[in-house]
Formats: C-alpha cells, sequence, structure tokens
C-alpha cells in the first residue's frame, strides 16, 4: 500500500488508524489490524461482503470527508455550469467546508480546466464568478464533468436507484445540481418509452448517459438557457427516423417535468442519441450519406488488412459490425460529441500496433476529421478488429456481462473463446444479465462488475483480461469440473 500511494509505512499505519476512529465515531463494527505487516479486517459482520457493503452504504457528508483537489475542482464546476447568477468564493467555502484561501488555489485550475474547454471564466470583484460560453459547449463540458468526476460504477449507478439522494457527500452534490427539478424515477419512464420507440434494450452506460445528458438539458432550460440549431443542421436531423421518435417522447417529457422543448432542443436530443452507441439500423432515412459510408468502411478493412498482413475483407461479422458503429461515428465527428471509452489506456497497452495501424488507416482515408477524432474513438474501432484477429474456439456454454455494451463485451467474448473451451451463448449488458439467463442455460457467467445470481457461479474480470483474470476463469472451470460449484470474486 504504501508503494502504490507513494507514502510510508508510517503515513499508512496512521491512515489506519484515523479510519478504524472513524468506524468507532459511526459506531460501526469493523476494525482494521495489522499483523506482521499484513493488513485485515476484524469485525463481528463475520462476512467480507458484508463489511464492504456497510463501509459502501455510508453517507458521508463533506464535513466528515474532505474532498480531493480534483473532487473539488469538479463540485466548483458544476457550480458555475449550473448558476445564473454569480457564485462567491465564500458561498464555495461553505458548501465544501473547505477553508477561503483553498477555494482560491482551487479556482485557478478550475479556470484552466474551463478555458481548455472553450469556456470563458469571469471574475467580478465584490460579485464573484460566473462562466460564458456558447450553449452546445456548456452542456457539452457539464457531461465531461460527471464522466471524469465518477467512476464507471458510480456513473451507471443511475439505472439501480430510484432517487440518487439529496445527500451532502460527493456524489450526492454531483447528481443534486441536475436532479433538483427532477428525480431518476420520472427519467427513468422517459428512458424506458425510449427503448421502447427504438425497439432495443440499451447498454448500462448508455442509459444512465443520456439519463444524465437529459437532466443536463432539462437544468439548462430552467435557468433560461435553450440551445441554437444552425438550420442546415435542422434539415438534416428532420429527416431522419430517429427526430420522429425523439417529437413523440416529447409529450412524455411535458408530462413528467412540466418542460415544453422547442423544436432546437428535439434537434439536439436526436443528435445525441444517433451519436450514442444505440443499435439504430443504418438506414438512408437515418443516415444520408450511408453508400460513402460504406465505402470508407470496405477501404479501412483493406487498408488494416494490408497493415496487418492478414485478410479480413472477406470477413462479413467484421464489415456488418463496423457498418452499424459508422452511423454514431459520423453523427459524433460532425457535432464534436465525445465518445466515452473507459478502457482506452488499457486498450493502447494491449493493442499498440494495432492502434497505430487502425489511427493511421482512418486518417489516410479520411484526413478531414483528424481535428475531431480523439483516441477513445480510435480505441472503439481498434476492438472491432481485434476481436476479428482473435478468430474463436468454441466449447464451454458461458454468458458475457459488460456496463459499457457490445464492443468491450464483443472483445472479452471473443478472447475468452480464444484462451478457454468455451462457447459465449450471449453477450449483454449488466441490467439485462437475468433477463438473458432466463433464456439460456450456462455453466457460469464472467462479468465486468459484481453480479449476482443464485445458484450460478461467476466471475468478475477486466475487459481485457489481466493474467490474475485468466488465473481466476481457470481455478472456477477447475472448479467446475469437479462437481464444485463456488463464488469467484
Amino acid at each position: 500500500m504504501a508503494q502504490g500511494f507513494n507514502v510510508t509505512e508510517r503515513t499508512i499505519r496512521y491512515d489506519l488508524e484515523e479510519i478504524n476512529s472513524f468506524f468507532i465515531k459511526k459506531r460501526i463494527s469493523i476494525h482494521i489490524v495489522i499483523r506482521d505487516g499484513i493488513i485485515t479486517i476484524e469485525s463481528n459482520i463475520y462476512r467480507r461482503f458484508d463489511a464492504i457493503r456497510r463501509i459502501k452504504e455510508m453517507s458521508l457528508g463533506l464535513c466528515d470527508y474532505i474532498p480531493s483537489v480534483d473532487e473539488r475542482k469538479y463540485i466548483i464546476l458544476l457550480e458555475l455550469l449550473f448558476s445564473n447568477d454569480f457564485i462567491t468564493i465564500e458561498y464555495l467555502s461553505k458548501k465544501i467546508c473547505i477553508s477561503s484561501n483553498t477555494i482560491k488555489n482551487d479556482l485557478n485550475k478550475v479556470k484552466d480546466w474551463l478555458i481548455k474547454a472553450g469556456i470563458n471564466p469571469q471574475f467580478i470583484p465584490g460579485k464573484g464568478l460566473y462562466v460564458e460560453g456558447k450553449e452546445r459547449l456548456i452542456r457539452k463540458t457539464a457531461i465531461k464533468v460527471f464522466r471524469e468526476a465518477l467512476s464507471l460504477e458510480q456513473y451507471i449507478g443511475l439505472i439501480q436507484k430510484e432517487v440518487y439522494g439529496h445527500t451532502n457527500n460527493y456524489i450526492g452534490i454531483m447528481f443534486n445540481h441536475i436532479f433538483e427539478y427532477s428525480n431518476v424515477k420520472k427519467m427513468r419512464y422517459c428512458m424506458d418509452i425510449l427503448q421502447k420507440k427504438f425497439n432495443a434494450i440499451f447498454s448500462d452506460y448508455t442509459y444512465s448517459d443520456l439519463t444524465i445528458f437529459l437532466s443536463i438539458l432539462l437544468k439548462r432550460i430552467h435557468l433560461g438557457y435553450n440551445i441554437s440549431i444552425p438550420e442546415e443542421d435542422k434539415a438534416e436531423i428532420h429527416k431522419t427516423d430517429v427526430y420522429r421518435k425523439v417529437d413523440s417522447i416529447s409529450k412524455f417529457i411535458f408530462k413528467y417535468f412540466d418542460t415544453e422543448l422547442i423544436d432546437d432542443e428535439l434537434i439536439y436530443i436526436s443528435q445525441y442519441i444517433l451519436s450514442s452507441n444505440i443499435p439504430i439500423p443504418p438506414t438512408i432515412y437515418n443516415y444520408p450519406y450511408l453508400l460513402e459510408d460504406h465505402a470508407f468502411i470496405t477501404d479501412l478493412i483493406g487498408e488494416v488488412s494490408r497493415n496487418c498482413n492478414i485478410d479480413l475483407t472477406r470477413n462479413s461479422k467484421l464489415y456488418n459490425s463496423l457498418s452499424t458503429f459508422g452511423l454514431a461515428f459520423y453523427y459524433r465527428q460532425k457535432y464534436q460529441v465525445e465518445v466515452y471509452n473507459p478502457y482506452i489506456e488499457q486498450i493502447k497497452r494491449h493493442y499498440p500496433r494495432l492502434f497505430e495501424v487502425v489511427k493511421s488507416s482512418v486518417l489516410l482515408l479520411k484526413p478531414d476529421i483528424w481535428t475531431t477524432i480523439n483516441d477513445s474513438e480510435i480505441g472503439l474501432i481498434v476492438l472491432y478488429f481485434a476481436a476479428a484477429l482473435e478468430e474463436p474456439q468454441n466449447k464451454l456454454k458461458v454468458i458475457v456481462l459488460c456496463e459499457t455494451g457490445f464492443p468491450i463485451g464483443n472483445l472479452l467474448a471473443t478472447r475468452l473463446k480464444l484462451i478457454f473451451n468455451i462457447e459465449v451463448v450471449d453477450i449483454e449488458c449488466i441490467s439485462q444479465g437475468k433477463k438473458a439467463l432466463s433464456k439460456h442455460k450456462v455453466d457460469f457467467i464472467i462479468a465486468t462488475s459484481p453480479f449476482t445470481c443464485r445458484n450460478i457461479p461467476y466471475v468478475v474480470v477486466s475487459p481485457l483480461l489481466t493474467g490474475e483474470d485468466i488465473a481466476s476463469i481457470r481455478k472456477l472451470m477447475e472448479t467446475l469440473s469437479h462437481g464444485c460449484r463456488k463464488l469467484i470474486l
């Protein structure tokens, strides 16, 4: 732990003593003990998972928990982005339970972050701080704050809670900014209607991301700010089937949130949905440049094949997957919507050469997008090629559950089939796990987040499979082969 946190062992021991004192203060029967340099938890809550659950369920206000520099930065950013008045240093100091001098130092980082995002922070002596910028940029920045500030588990936690809870802890303060006028339950009604309209089950991440996107949109409208869309973009989106479906749910938004959406807002929602990884059929109704993009996909597969010295041009699964992906890719580049890829660094480490090959091939074929495309986007394309290059060997029955949806789940499934004697019968998001299991009889489950299902063993792994993950799966398979079904954590 000392090496991991880059501190002395003495500091770790002091911190653990502070944690024990905190548990006593909160009347939680957990005690941390150090014996011969080994840290263990002693508790009358005798099961380790119960102890972890108790810790996770603690609600810490900011007077109990001192937020880190980055956490304070994100809290201040949201205060500025969701205020229609000046924000003072004194107000921020009381809100975060931090001294005014600390807030002043934090503001330098906040200003740099905003300027880099294209938003102009202003400070007027005697009044306070406020921000200026294009409405699209402000909303884009707000989404980026949530994505950076919260772990993937916290981000997708929205789909697991009726109301996130208006608490004074870090996560509570973050979400209270956008759920002041609504709650998650109402937003979930709208999301469920959207899924029915599109005849699709959104991945856990997409579901939560759209929930946050719509909540930011409603909050900004309530503050008196509407989006403005150029006429050329309006004309393009009006023709899409997606726009018609979004228009049809506007009455539900009015019903649940007493907010009438102008046409520009409906266009904006349609653009975001078209830019997401919702499985929308790549038809000419949604995709004005369908034929041109199919030609790009064909050329891209050919270029990567030449650079990797392997023929993928006859791989219909790769072509079809990239064609579906191309719809969102086109709209993200056109409207500069940033894709979220929490595994980009792992992808770069595991596939360094393939990453460079795909990146150079994309920029060679589409040199005009070099200013809008980022590594996260390239990383998603790499996943499709990685899955195609790692051809499977089918055998044992397994279901793969992944919170971020198909691209990561597909790559994980491909690597699993390459390494083990397994047959992946389905790839689903975590929230659809129980439904998928009702359709398939499996020997065990492989998931990227904890998933509990009675009588079916599972193992939690990184989407890109570490050595420890592989060892855990082998151990589980050995246990099953001896007729002993055991939960591997």
